[in-house]
């Protein structure tokens, strides 16, 4: 009997021990998404320019906003049918690598589709560039808000 009980105590020691082994990242959950390393230090190889934006940005609206939302918010038509819920873009975007975005538009994840084969390399670079300045409208919204707010308060 002592035998059983000494095993079940070493069993459960262990299984504590590996509970937090293998899982996420960062304190991330399993829902994130790492590109690999040779895919995040891949650059850009479109400039950004306005033209370039606003071709990604064309591009985003046809393909992407459905699910991520014309503001890229992830509040599309279609997200709240997707597990997980598509990303907040705006709060990723400034924070990732290009090279990040491409690898993950290509790949494609989970409801996600792979876009390579059905857009253009280049296609994929200019929405890269329109999906970086994302988190510039957040900032900018955030600065129009408060202006306002000073406004109406006679600040």
């Amino acid at each position: 009997m002592k035998q059983i009980h000494t095993a079940i105590i070493i069993f459960c020691t262990a299984s504590l021990s590996f509970a937090g082994a293998g899982g996420s990242k960062h304190g991330h959950d399993n829902t994130h998404w790492d590109a690999p390393a040779f895919a995040k230090a891949q650059s850009n190889p479109i400039t950004y320019t306005q033209s370039s934006r606003q071709q990604g940005e064309d591009i985003f609206i046809k393909n992407c906003a459905s699910c991520h939302g014309v503001t890229g918010l992830g509040d599309g038509p279609l997200s709240s049918t997707i597990k997980p819920r598509p990303t907040d873009l705006r709060t990723m975007s400034g924070k990732h690598k290009d090279g990040d975005f491409a690898w993950k538009i290509s790949t494609g994840k989970g409801a996600m589709p792979a876009w390579k084969g059905i857009l253009k390399r280049s296609e994929i670079w200019h929405l890269v560039n329109y999906i970086q300045t994302l988190s510039l409208s957040v900032k900018v919204t955030q600065k129009k808000i408060k202006h306002e707010r000073a406004q109406t308060h006679g600040h």
